[in-house]
């Protein structure tokens, strides 16, 4: 008995599917993939059509699918309505479907070894399985079940069911189409800091991410760079952790094709790419560019200190900035798009070491790249408030001294920069500003190392 109620389980797995239903499995496959948990699939289906109407099983679709996107095209049919079938042979959901229906729970005498197998009625699964069995009502399975098959609804795969009207007969080459969440990218950046030559090697990598609940082996994948606006469905309660795999980066960098889109950035990658559920792959974007670029140390004052008396001392280090322009003839002239940047140096023995992380925002050719990786250990800046006048109820006077303190083995230049308020006027300073913009101003210090150097200067502000 036992081995007639396995062998009757096992033989409906695969699909589950209506003896009526005509399976057509997947064919090649084309992904775009967008930057907020959603892609477009494009798959490519293959099989025999039937005169009049018949039922069309699209297996291996994704579990994120949004039903109301899928579309399916092909010469001679007319689809009259379409299903998604997401209840998948689970423990859970075999438990569900057999309320009300008798089960069999095997057991095993441990004395003797032998296997029994006694019928039980399921009564309830939620919060526990509870089971009539032997005349009495049991919380809990007091050994392993069997079901004598698998309940009409439930399927091994994520399927898509078409009803189709088909003028002839005979084989079809379809397209199934459809959004879905859980297939997802984002721009990564690895760069490599040369302080001394004042360059970065930038190399550009896309991060692919599956958690969709099913493998698109041999997928052509298509990026879209920009904000696409799109309702959201709703995700699964539980995503399963992403494991990382290695991609031959050089190779697919070369075959990285770009083009505009309705105003986003479209990127093709050439080769067949294998995204199976549950993985995080990695493929080179950009390949490789040396560039120009200026690292700079920046502290930039807090803009409360114009219209009141303060005699608190406001202290920090200043931050270390790095920054290029995304130019062709700096090496880029490539809209950049939004993503994480992961800063590298070496060390004295030539080691690279992590110096710190920022987010890139969406660049465009001639735009400007600004990181902010972490503040400066060896230089201290200390501003101090030292006059405050209030002239009349508007006008305010206030003066003020900077001091930068260079506890490092080598010169180094730090920008003061501060937010003048209002209507400002610089009526002395000791070393020449710039104007930024209409209430920015900066000034430049270089100071020798191990030594301070100060700034003083005194400005009108009208607010």
């Amino acid at each position: 008995m036992i081995r007639r109620l396995i062998l009757a389980l096992f033989a409906l797995l695969p699909l589950n599917a209506s003896a009526s239903e005509q399976i057509l499995e997947r064919g090649p496959l084309a992904i775009t993939l967008y930057g907020g948990d959603l892609a477009l699939v494009k798959e490519r289906r293959i099989g025999e059509v039937t005169t009049g109407e018949s039922v069309l099983a699209f297996p291996g679709v994704s579990a994120r699918l949004q039903p109301v996107t899928a579309r399916l095209q092909g010469d001679g049919i007319s689809v009259v309505e379409q299903v998604f079938h997401d209840k998948l042979i689970t423990k859970a959901n075999l438990l569900a479907a057999s309320v009300g229906r008798t089960v069999g729970v095997a057991r095993i005498n441990p004395a003797t070894g032998e296997e029994t197998v006694t019928p039980a009625t399921v009564l309830a699964v939620q919060g526990g399985v509870v089971l009539e069995m032997e005349g009495k009502v049991r919380a809990g399975v007091p050994g392993n079940l069997l079901f004598d098959g698998v309940p009409e609804g439930l399927r091994a795969r994520p399927t898509l069911t078409a009803r189709v009207t088909a003028s002839e007969a005979g084989r079809r080459d379809l397209e199934l189409s459809y959004l879905t969440g859980g297939l997802s990218w984002r721009a990564d950046y690895v760069a490599v800091l040369d302080e001394a030559a004042q360059r970065i090697a930038l190399e550009t990598r896309a991060t692919l991410t599956n958690t969709s609940g099913t493998d698109y082996p041999g997928a052509a994948l298509k990026l879209v760079a920009g904000e696409v606006r799109a309702p959201k469905a709703p995700r699964p309660q539980a995503l399963m952790e992403a494991r990382m795999a290695a991609a031959p980066m050089a190779d697919m960098a070369a075959g990285i094709e770009r083009e505009a889109l309705a105003g986003y950035h479209l990127y093709s990658v050439a080769r067949p790419v294998d995204l199976l559920d549950g993985q995080t792959l990695q493929v080179a974007l950009i390949p490789e560019k040396e560039i120009a670029a200026r690292r700079e140390l920046v502290s930039e004052g807090p803009g409360h200190v114009f219209s009141g008396q303060r005699r608190d001392v406001w202290k920090e280090n200043p931050e270390i900035r790095w920054s290029f322009d995304n130019t062709h003839t700096n090496g880029l002239g490539l809209p950049l798009p939004a993503g994480t940047l992961r800063a590298f140096e070496r060390d004295t023995s030539g080691e690279l070491q992590f110096v710190g992380a920022d987010q890139v925002r969406h660049t465009p050719d001639g735009g400007r790249v600004t990181l902010r990786l972490g503040k400066a250990f060896d230089v201290r800046v200390e501003r101090t408030q030292t006059d405050y006048a209030r002239r009349d109820k508007r006008t305010h006077e206030t003066a003020h001294r900077i001091t930068v303190a260079n506890g490092g083995d080598k010169e180094t230049t730090v920008r003061l920069v501060d937010n003048l308020p209002g209507e400002w006027t610089i009526l002395e300073e000791s070393a020449q500003h710039t104007r930024l913009s209409a209430g920015r101003v900066e000034w430049r210090l270089a100071v020798p190392a191990g030594a301070k150097v100060q700034l003083r200067y005194r400005v009108r502000n009208r607010f």
